[in-house]
């Protein structure tokens, strides 16, 4: 499964590379996905992980909207 960032969070991540994010989403390590309710009632899952260096991290995510054409 693919990840698309939002350009503007890259920015304000302070202290977080993104590398340990996909390290949280994507090694075989033990995950704890959460279902929870985003800002505006957005529906999204929040990942709580840790890093190979043992970092705790939540990764909150979103289900991309779909767009049809035709």
């Amino acid at each position: 499964m693919g990840y698309e960032w939002v350009p503007l969070l890259l920015a304000t991540l302070k202290g977080i590379e993104p590398y340990e994010v996909r390290q949280v989403l994507e090694d075989q390590r033990p995950r704890w996905p959460r279902r929870a309710v985003g800002a505006g009632g957005v529906s999204v899952l929040a990942v709580w992980g840790r890093t190979r260096a043992g970092r705790r991290l939540i990764v909150v995510l979103r289900r991309q909207r779909s767009t049809v054409t035709g």
